[in-house]
């Protein structure tokens, strides 16, 4: 067993859909996940000084600023560098606002766990599976 399956993977996702982050919370859950959600990011810093994720999911239309202003407020800081930020939204242009933001990637509304998944290990180099979740 890769030793990277058996780490807790602790994820914080931010998004003002609210039966989203309750269905994506409940599902990355039953499969091993530590998931805190949140429905704005007006307390972003202490979000992530007390949950220590290994990934931040956000939307890109996240208030109060929005997911690209809210990055640039993270990347500012040097020990939250290191965090992989993942944009999820349905806005046509996220892969272009990805790309000059700096996020490490991104997701198209509407997503499925497994594409979900595969960005994980895509922006961690871990590997992180349906079946490696399930052995948390």
């Amino acid at each position: 067993i890769n030793l990277i399956m058996l780490m807790k993977f602790t994820i914080i996702y931010y998004d003002d859909d609210q039966e989203l982050l309750f269905i994506t919370k409940r599902i990355l859950t039953n499969k091993g996940f530590t998931v805190y959600c949140y429905s704005n990011t007006e307390n972003i810093l202490t979000d992530i000084e007390n949950n220590q994720p290994n990934i931040i999911l956000m939307d890109l239309s996240i208030l109060p600023d929005g997911g690209a202003e809210t990055l640039l407020k993270l990347q500012s800081k040097l020990i939250y560098q290191h965090i992989p930020v993942l944009f999820v939204s349905g806005n046509a242009y996220i892969a272009e606002i990805t790309k000059t933001s700096g996020a490490s990637g991104y997701l198209e509304k509407p997503f499925t766990i497994n594409d979900l998944l595969k960005m994980f290990k895509l922006v961690t180099g871990s590997h992180v599976t349906v079946e490696a979740a399930m052995l948390l």
